[in-house]
């Protein structure tokens, strides 16, 4: 890329700091109760007019939400309809260029030094080289940079096949460690009148020249719009992203040479599954069958001649021999290839590398890399283990088994590793799979969701971890752990949904919103009219008692909205909290419970349980010329 193309991410700035001084005025307008009115425009959304002072009542603010949130998500499109897509900053990931003492271009997201891979490497420019969304926006796929020596590549990754494109180039020897953001796939993704803060929709093209000593397997480049990068470079196909930038060269699309390049039918294809994951942990001598789906991903068919194949001598498979598809594969059509190994009888890390190709020695059509562990000393230890919630569960109630396994070993654990219960019914699943590797001397979290049984007492499970080939692997020296829990009931209790207002929401002073609350009844009894959250402490409360309803059966749910104001002298960046209790018609405090409705989990708070609110105070706001014409 050409260095001198760079981007000054002013406008960009600029572009968001009006955005949050809008929300700010928004949030502003609002005088706060007490405040000197003639109609009831003048008092906000959540407030009314009643001689001529603005007041607010629970009834009115349970109706509106008055908090100041900025309205346009991460999400590619323009959702508040100010022409701008997804305004706030934290949605683009700013990716810088890098030079390197030869000329070789790498890319990184901190602007002050170059990753890990690009040591030595200067800044090429004094601003971003182009904008990627930072989130998974629908249409976009991760954009990963994979490096060895002065070679950096980008790759667009599909994320339900990771062993795709990138697991083919870090089998080749490169570090494809890097993911730098979300780049959208084919044509300009943003609809008409809306764009980018900065810079809008540029085609991402990447170029190969010929190896060179410290780039073996070729150099790569990468160019924005109708851009070509400097020296006998070729425009390779294998990337179609489109990225953010602000360059002349976006307007004018891909050069000619790339439009050439991509004429002819395409012969591709990608892994989209593979059966046993890399770096899955075997024992010595174990029997292991490797199957790979591959998709058709090119304009033509895939004759069955085309033939399964080693990358190079040396492979464990029972079969090494090259071998030919069963059938013609048409495009959009996939495919099963399937190798079976025999792991050594010796601890050791192994790298097979297979194929598909056109011939025994032919061109390469899709890489197939498979790596394995062979361990001879595999163990765990239990680093601690706690029910949630810790103290005895309500009847019928979901929680989970938090537990830290620790590899003291000098061999990773794979994917294959698994929990598999051995006794006990309490816990939902009764095989629960290793979130991720787990690198020698390396930890890993689990949960384990279950759900307390509906007669009090103490129940016990018995648990083991096993590799991926179902050798068992001891913890703490034995070959199982227990899991304890015990259920009793609370009576009547009430669970925590959902809260609108998350905690740190900026308000400014004097500002007025609403909280609300979801909560569901336990027990086993209808709960008598009387029952309220009561104000514990704080400064954000409007009243100290808001009552929760007439009636509340069992299992019942029910919105409980709580009117809050920020202090007008509130500091601004300071963090206000508000509690809140639940008591009966008799003033009895109430347990409460917080329910993580994604994992189906219930903790207990603290003591008998509170509801907080909390939120941060923004700065003043400079008041709007039609606010001071009104004031006048």
């Amino acid at each position: 890329m050409n260095p001198d193309r760079t981007i000054d991410d002013a406008p960009r700035r600029a572009v968001v700091g009006l955005a949050l001084a809008w929300l700010a005025a928004a949030a502003c307008a609002d005088p706060g109760a007490g405040a000197r009115c003639d109609d009831d425009a003048v008092c906000g959304p959540c407030g009314r007019c009643v001689e001529g002072a603005c007041q607010f009542d629970s009834a009115a603010l349970a109706q509106s939400t008055c908090v100041a949130v900025a309205p346009d998500p991460c999400d590619g499109v323009d959702n508040d309809g100010n022409g701008v897509i997804d305004d706030p900053a934290g949605c683009w990931a700013a990716v810088w260029a890098f030079s390197g003492p030869d000329g070789a271009r790498c890319f990184g997201l901190d602007g002050r030094r170059a990753p890990p891979t690009c040591r030595g490497y200067r800044a090429a420019g004094a601003g971003p080289a182009f904008w990627l969304a930072s989130l998974p926006v629908p249409g976009t796929r991760p954009l990963v940079q994979c490096s060895h020596g002065e070679d950096h590549v980008l790759v667009s990754v599909d994320p339900a096949g990771w062993d795709g494109s990138a697991a083919a180039w870090a089998a080749l020897g490169y570090d494809c460690t890097l993911t730098l953001g979300h780049a959208w796939s084919g044509a300009a993704p943003f609809a008409a009148g809306a764009s980018p803060p900065d810079g809008g929709a540029c085609a991402l093209t990447r170029w190969t020249a010929d190896p060179v000593a410290t780039a073996p397997l070729g150099r790569h480049a990468v160019a924005l719009g109708a851009a070509r990068p400097d020296g006998d470079y070729t425009c390779a196909i294998g990337l179609a992203a489109t990225v953010v930038a602000r360059d002349p060269a976006c307007g004018a699309g891909p050069p000619d040479a790339c439009a050439e390049a991509a004429c002819p039918p395409a012969v591709r294809g990608e892994v989209v599954a593979q059966e046993l994951a890399s770096d899955v942990v075997v024992t010595p001598g174990a029997a292991l069958t490797q199957r790979w789906t591959v998709r058709n991903t090119g304009e033509a068919t895939w004759p069955a001649s085309w033939v399964l194949a080693p990358l190079a001598p040396g492979s464990r498979a029972l079969d090494a021999g090259a071998r030919p598809l069963a059938a013609a594969v048409p495009p959009g059509g996939e495919v099963t290839l399937e190798v079976a190994f025999t792991a050594p009888d010796a601890g050791a890390d192994v790298a097979e590398g297979w194929s598909l190709r056109e011939e025994p020695g032919g061109a390469v059509l899709v890489a197939l890399p498979f790596r394995y562990d062979v361990a001879t000393d595999v163990a765990a230890e239990l680093a601690w283990l706690i029910p949630v919630p810790t103290d005895a569960w309500p009847l019928e109630r979901y929680g989970r088994f938090r537990l830290r396994l620790t590899n003291p070993s000098d061999r990773g654990w794979g994917p294959g590793f698994h929990l598999v219960r051995e006794s006990g019914s309490v816990s939902r699943d009764a095989d629960v799979p290793i979130p991720r590797v787990v690198y020698p001397y390396g930890e890993v979290e689990i949960d384990i969701p279950a759900i307390a049984p509906a007669t009090a007492g103490v129940y016990r499970e018995r648990w083991r971890l096993e590799t991926g080939d179902g050798a068992v692997v001891p913890v703490d020296g034995a070959p199982s752990f227990t899991m304890v829990m015990t259920a009793a009931d609370w009576g009547r209790h009430a669970v925590v949904l959902s809260e609108t207002v998350p905690d740190g929401t900026p308000v400014a002073p004097g500002a007025t919103f609403v909280k609300t609350w979801r909560l569901r009844s336990g027990g086993r009894e209808d709960w008598q009219a009387g029952a309220r959250l009561r104000h514990v402490d704080g400064r954000l409360a409007l009243a100290e008692e808001i009552p929760i309803g007439s009636l509340w059966s069992p299992e019942g749910e029910i919105d409980v909205a709580v009117p809050l104001r920020v202090p007008p002298d509130a500091p601004p960046g300071a963090t206000l909290t508000d509690r809140w209790e639940l008591v009966d018609a008799k003033g009895e405090l109430v347990n409460l419970f917080d329910e993580d409705d994604i994992t189906l989990t219930v903790r207990p708070l603290s003591g008998p349980g509170w509801l907080w609110a909390t939120v941060t105070a923004q700065a003043p706001c400079v008041p709007r010329p039609n606010d001071q014409e009104h004031a006048l």
